[in-house]
């Protein structure tokens, strides 16, 4: 419960921050995989409710403490949704910044060229590509870890794997969230690494997602039969735990911003 209120904490901060325009050089792509990883969660706590409501006719018996996190889960859910519709229109005092035209903002390119060439070659330079592609592929490739860590926690087996989400759907719902989330994170900490720094607000929002990702490994804790859904929050930790050392590191020099090696001095 404490993971959910703490994250769900974090994403009110960033809406309250977008909404006031407080939070600026956001990701667009960061935000609305985000969001789609909120709406997973939701539907993986819900799944047996519905099921049980609709076969039964009865909800389940499940105790004050599961109903709240899933109260907890949806509240989440509305929050991010809102960030979405706060980023594609942005209140009219802090329009300047979301636009690209603040000094500091970077274009939200991740996949963009990668994305491009691959549409080039297999469909050749009469068509351009649509200026959304390249927001496809984070989803593409998080499908496509998710679909493979649950076919290896299979044994590698076709059947075994059909089975498994015929009656455990909520597993594969969560090997999919664990792998979105993982992924997430990668467009904007692209953006930051271009620009050499992360403003302060958007830093606080990160580095609270990056202790949310600690908290969800510590929570479920590490076991043989869960490593199918560490493996996305390790990948998850691994990318924010740099940045979370220059996070602690400019705090304690004083520093709002968080300035980090642009891809120039990597």
């Amino acid at each position: 419960m404490l993971l959910c209120l703490f994250q769900t904490s974090a994403n009110a901060y960033l809406f309250q921050g977008l909404r006031k325009g407080s939070i600026t050089g956001a990701s667009s792509q960061t935000i609305l995989a985000i969001a789609a990883d909120s709406v997973l969660v939701f539907l993986q706590r819900m799944y047996w409710v519905v099921s049980n409501l609709a076969h039964f006719g009865r909800m389940q018996s499940l105790g004050f403490g599961a109903y709240f996190e899933k109260f907890v889960a949806g509240v989440d859910m509305v929050l991010l949704l809102g960030c979405v519709y706060l980023m594609r229109n942005p209140p009219t005092k802090s329009k300047q910044r979301h636009t690209g035209m603040h000094d500091h903002e970077e274009e939200d390119d991740f996949g963009k060229k990668a994305t491009r060439e691959l549409w080039h070659a297999v469909r050749g330079y009469s068509v351009s590509p649509p200026a959304w592609l390249h927001y496809s592929v984070v989803y593409a490739v998080g499908f496509a870890v998710a679909f493979l860590t649950a076919w290896a926690s299979s044994a590698f087996s076709f059947s075994a794997l059909s089975t498994w989400a015929y009656q455990r759907p909520t597993a594969m719902l969560a090997i999919m969230d664990n792998s979105l989330r993982g992924l997430a994170l990668m467009p904007q900490l692209h953006m930051s690494r271009k620009s050499g720094l992360i403003a302060p607000g958007l830093a606080v929002w990160m580095a609270l997602m990056g202790v949310t990702n600690i908290m969800e490994v510590t929570e479920d804790g590490i076991a043989w039969n869960t490593l199918c859904y560490l493996a996305g929050d390790a990948f998850s930790i691994a990318l924010v735990a740099d940045f979370l050392y220059l996070f602690v590191r400019s705090r304690l020099r004083g520093q709002a911003v968080v300035e980090i090696p642009t891809f120039s001095e990597v």
